[in-house]
């Protein structure tokens, strides 16, 4: 039988393997007890029926978490989950992704207490909560907090942006400073002007071409007809690529 359900948006990849280094650093699964569908190692069996795999799972893993993000609400997969499990009475938790609020729970979930990425304390208690329902001991905080502050990183890193990771390198060496919350329209001194929201939009709309086999080069195109500058994109698509790598 599966430990640990992961519920989630294929989006959401790069976290997920994360919370998987996390729990198992943490309570010592083996890959077997776990389940994330678009995670190597982690997948469906092949050949197995997925919609009555997922079903069967969804109901019989001992503690189900569901990633709660923007990319997660749109997919029907996910909604099936969450409302199957949600129905089942049986332990479930719901994980904000980086950035994400409480109002992204909606329906039913709102009923139900969500721990935040965000937060390392809260994903302290993410496990200790699952070593409560699985009965399992926790190996000592120090062992897996590295893993904790992984996640916390890959937050803070996607909240801001490739842009302004590639101002600070810009400001160390000597280059025009960039200030961060208008990072995309001011690294360089031509091309359209794009916010920060926008940004993030791009930026993750590249992520999602890169996931699926595109070229770097035509996902600098991609992003370039989003009106980010070249050599920002350029760079925006090389800090994706080493987070895809990792």
């Amino acid at each position: 039988m599966l430990s640990v359900f992961i519920s989630h948006s294929h989006e959401d990849t790069e976290l997920v393997k994360r919370l998987i280094t996390l729990i198992r650093s943490s309570l010592n699964l083996s890959a077997t007890e776990i389940r994330a569908t678009s995670v190597d190692g982690y997948r469906l069996p092949g050949g197995a029926n997925v919609d009555e795999r997922l079903r069967t799972e969804v109901q019989d893993t001992k503690v189900l978490v569901g990633v709660i993000s923007t990319a997660g609400a749109r997919s029907s997969y996910v909604t099936f989950e969450l409302g199957a499990r949600w129905g089942s009475g049986k332990p479930m938790v719901p994980l904000l992704a980086p950035g994400v609020g409480i109002d992204a729970l909606a329906g039913p979930l709102k009923g139900i207490n969500a721990l935040s990425c965000d937060s390392p304390a809260q994903l302290h208690q993410l496990v200790d909560d699952i070593s409560q329902h699985l009965e399992l001991k926790l190996e000592r905080a120090a062992a897996y907090q590295k893993c904790i502050d992984d996640i916390v990183d890959l937050g803070r890193r996607f909240s801001r942006g490739p842009s302004l990771a590639a101002n600070e390198r810009a400001d160390r060496s000597g280059n025009v400073q960039v200030p961060p919350t208008h990072a995309a329209s001011e690294a360089t001194s031509r091309g359209p002007h794009i916010g920060q929201p926008k940004l993030a939009d791009a930026e993750r709309d590249a992520h999602s071409k890169l996931q699926s086999g595109a070229s770097g080069g035509e996902v600098v195109a991609g992003l370039e007809r989003r009106g980010v500058p070249r050599r920002l994109a350029e760079e925006m698509v090389k800090e994706l690529r080493r987070t895809l790598d990792e």
